[in-house]
């Protein structure tokens, strides 16, 4: 009887303090400008000093940190596919990791390209 009062108030024990441990836990923050597939760079801010992953599939598109102020911009290794979702992560330690999709735009063709021109 004694064994199944000591388990049960251990077990709720480490409920209670498991559920007050993740209610500390901080989340990490991005916003970012838009991506196109003529995009050679990934800007934006994020949580000061942490880690950003631009990915699809197992390829990595673009790694890096933030700065002290939270700002980033990292150079993409691989050229982005128009109408493509790709995997936007950022990561620090002490912080719930923070996954956002992104889908890249196409450029639309300029009007004056779509011109023809007729000469006699």
């Amino acid at each position: 009887m004694n064994k199944s009062v000591v388990t049960i108030a251990t077990a709720a024990s480490i409920f209670l303090v498991s559920g007050i441990a993740q209610a500390n836990v901080r989340s990490t923050s991005v916003k970012f400008a838009k991506l196109t597939s003529k995009s050679t760079y990934v800007k934006g801010s994020a949580t000061k000093l942490a880690t950003i992953k631009l990915s699809r599939y197992h390829t990595t598109y673009a790694y890096g940190k933030a700065n002290s102020k939270g700002q980033f911009s990292l150079k993409l290794k691989h050229k982005l596919h128009a109408n493509w979702k790709y995997r936007l992560t950022v990561i620090k330690k002490g912080y719930k990791t923070t996954t956002t999709y992104v889908k890249s735009a196409k450029i639309p063709a300029s009007s004056s390209n779509n011109v023809k021109k007729y000469y006699k």
